[in-house]
């Protein structure tokens, strides 16, 4: 594994809490097959340049990974992060 491919780790508690909430809300979880079950035990890393946020769904335990992604420019002027679930068997490394 080179440099690039570590696992960097950051820290989702340093977000506004408001913010937060609205990553543990808007999920996706492959098997419940539902949306916006919740998260909870996030971990917040960096993995091949991608940010991400992973823990487990709030209804079934299973594990959840959302993608942060950066959103357009708000009205404001102001860079915005959304969250994008991803498939647990996506390869990451495309």
């Amino acid at each position: 594994m080179s440099d690039t491919d570590e696992r960097i780790s950051r820290d989702f508690l340093a977000r506004d809490p408001e913010e937060q909430a609205d990553f543990l809300h808007n999920t996706w979880c492959n098997l419940c097959q539902q949306i916006d079950l919740g998260m909870v035990n996030p971990v917040e890393y960096e993995l091949l340049g991608r940010v991400f946020i992973e823990g487990q769904c709030a209804a079934c335990g299973e594990p959840s990974i959302t993608e942060l992604v950066e959103a357009d420019e708000d009205e404001e002027g102001e860079d915005q992060e959304e969250g994008e679930s991803i498939d647990l068997d996506e390869d990451l490394s495309e």
